[in-house]
């Protein structure tokens, strides 16, 4: 099912819980009302609004993850659910024991995904864009060539060439930087969310790798899925936006609404990321069950770890 990504910005608005509803509301006047089931990413930019507390758990128990933001409209704070899936014990189990030739031939498929990625976010015309798509192939286990650092010096020099003079990816810049990170914000959060519906750890990480972030999973698994963002930013840019407004958000936000393609269906980003959550937990079950034909001396005989990683279909935009 495609869950909805509702924006509340503003000042003044009351949010609270009425039935099986988030009811939004203004001076004591409803204004809109959505069902907690179909929501799953509540955006709150704004320190002008109250919140029930009746509300946030309403919307935790349907899984839907809520983002606070700051004052300079980037999100601040995730409220995530901690359980929704009968199986998360099990498979937090499993994630710890994974194996780091498992890991690392995973993460090569997840840096393959994301090159290819921003070679076809290119123009047609552009020099980078073939170089990119051979650039993928060459990725092997860990990424130990960093080709994901050689493609970023491709990639960042020409994606935006088009309508700006010059530009150097910063997380710390404001204009077009704070506009991928409220993009990048919003991934993460979807990617979070599809990974504790499938009963994972969203902590434990395959390449990221830091004891203060809870997300680091959910930061491996939304690599494949920025050139999304970067092209929602790049039309932004065509339209003569720059900065964080309610029409570079709204943009931002739909990027959960683009179609791409795992395996052989195509649908919603957001859709596409619930079932590679789903996948990899099968995948990460697998890892440590008692599955395939048996070695002479009892042990299950597996293919290779960049075989069994390579079950697993990452995102492929057109």
């Amino acid at each position: 099912m495609l869950k909805r990504t509702i924006e509340v910005s503003g000042w003044g608005y009351q949010l609270t819980s009425r039935g099986r509803h988030l009811r939004l509301a203004k001076g004591g006047t409803e204004v809109g009302a959505v069902p907690f089931e179909d929501l799953g990413i509540l955006v709150l930019d704004t320190v002008g609004a109250t919140v029930s507390t009746a509300a946030l758990v309403s919307a935790a128990e349907e899984g839907c993850v809520t983002l606070l933001c700051g004052a300079d409209h980037l999100p601040l704070a995730i409220v995530q659910p901690l359980s929704g899936n009968a199986l998360s014990t099990q498979r937090l189990a499993a994630q710890v024991s994974l194996g780091q030739p498992f890991k690392s031939a995973m993460w090569a498929q997840i840096v393959r995904s994301k090159i290819r990625g921003q070679s076809r976010a290119l123009p047609a015309n552009s020099p980078s864009r073939k170089r990119l798509a051979v650039l993928s192939n060459s990725v092997r286990a860990a990424d130990r060539s960093n080709a994901e650092a050689q493609a970023a010096r491709l990639y960042w020099k020409e994606v935006f060439s088009g309508s700006l003079e010059s530009f150097r990816r910063d997380p710390r810049f404001s204009g077009v930087n704070a506009l991928l990170n409220y993009g990048y914000a919003i991934m993460r959060a979807s990617m979070a969310r599809a990974l504790c519906a499938a009963g994972l750890q969203p902590g434990l990480g395959l390449q990221h790798s830091n004891r203060s972030n809870p997300f680091c999973l959910a930061d491996d698994f939304m690599e494949p899925f920025r050139p999304l963002v970067d092209l929602a930013v790049l039309e932004s840019l065509k339209e003569g936006h720059t900065e964080i407004n309610g029409d570079t958000k709204r943009s931002l936000l739909q990027t959960l609404e683009k179609e791409v393609k795992v395996g052989a269906e195509s649908g919603p980003c957001s859709v596409a990321m619930q079932k590679i959550a789903h996948a990899y937990a099968n995948l990460v079950i697998q890892e440590n069950g008692d599955v395939g034909p048996r070695t002479i001396s009892g042990r299950p005989r597996r293919p290779a770890a960049a075989q069994r990683a390579g079950k697993l279909d990452l995102p492929w935009m057109d």
